[in-house]
């Protein structure tokens, strides 16, 4: 089995063993359909030649708003968020 270790988190001792084609599969087909693991051919062929953009693209929005996703769970504060809609 040929595997890559990939750090994710960007943290020291974060790296991972991981087979980058099922990583790209897994995105392709859970992440940026709306038609579940069961997807066209057509679809999967119009979002593997931009998977990379797409993502990219989602980190650069979370990361202009403020909504960068981690990999731990928490309760929101929204008194930012209601502070900015009133003003």
């Amino acid at each position: 089995m040929n595997n890559w270790l990939v750090n994710m988190t960007g943290n020291a001792n974060g790296s991972i063993s991981v087979d980058l084609q099922e990583h790209l599969n897994y995105r392709i087909k859970v992440v940026y359909t709306a038609h579940g693991s069961n997807a066209s051919w057509k679809w999967l062929r119009i979002i593997s030649t931009c998977e990379e953009v797409l993502r990219h693209l989602a980190d650069k929005i979370g990361s202009e708003l403020g909504t960068c996703q981690g990999v731990k769970h928490h309760s929101l504060d929204l008194a930012k968020d209601i502070s900015a809609l009133m003003a």
